[in-house]
């Protein structure tokens, strides 16, 4: 069998990735609200979605992880496991969503170049179809 002292640690590991977990889930909230131009909108919706999930998580965890019992050693586990994480992997997380910005954006904008010269050649089309139709029935 397992002694106390090996699940609480166990259970504090886990506390400490679901803390990480967490603070990655942050940074994609926050590269969300970077994407789009509502900034006070979305900053809003985020936080509100983030503190729901990160409740939830916590909740769930709690009970089924610690058998209900709010132990002081997984909070600390939790907010130490977010510590680590922005404190390290996050800036790296960042920068790749960043170049993931980037290249989205440049995607837009071809798009965009795309369907702009697409447009003005069915525009082109149309109207010489319809003036050549009409000048027709002029004629007549």
């Amino acid at each position: 069998m397992y002694t106390e002292s090996t699940v609480q640690t166990a259970i504090f590991v886990l506390a400490a990735v679901l803390g990480a977990g967490l603070g990655l889930l942050y940074d994609v909230f926050r590269f969300l609200r970077r994407l789009f131009m509502m900034k006070a909108v979305a900053t809003a919706l985020t936080d509100i979605v983030y503190c729901a999930l990160a409740t939830f998580g916590l909740f769930i965890f709690t009970v089924i992880i610690g058998k209900g019992q709010l132990r002081g050693f997984i909070l600390i586990g939790f907010l130490g496991g977010a510590a680590l994480y922005f404190l390290g992997p996050s800036r790296l997380v960042m920068r790749g969503f960043k170049i993931l910005d980037t290249g989205i954006k440049k995607a837009g904008k071809r798009f965009k170049k795309s369907f702009c010269k697409l447009s003005c050649k069915v525009k082109r089309l149309f109207s010489r179809i319809f003036i050549h139709n009409a000048r027709k029935s002029i004629d007549i």
